[in-house]
């Protein structure tokens, strides 16, 4: 039997380097908002290589928030 995913219904978040993904962490956390780190989907080649995986219902509120504190992202698949 498999572990159940921490956010069966998740958004990740794609960066361009890794300390812009890691910063994106610790906004999240400073929100009390659950992530987790995970590699980038390989199709994603401008991608840093980090991702942080979010429940849904929270992405549209980080998503206000790194954009707020200047940090670049995208939305992945």
């Amino acid at each position: 039997m498999q572990p159940e995913a921490p956010f069966p219904d998740a958004v990740v978040f794609l960066f361009e380097n890794s300390h812009q993904a890691l910063w994106a962490e610790t906004v999240a956390q400073e929100l009390s908002v659950p992530v987790e780190v995970v590699p980038a989907p390989t199709s994603q080649v401008a991608s840093c290589g980090l991702a942080l995986k979010v429940p849904e219902t929270a992405a549209n509120q980080l998503a206000k928030a790194f954009s707020d504190e200047g940090i670049a992202f995208t939305k992945g698949p």
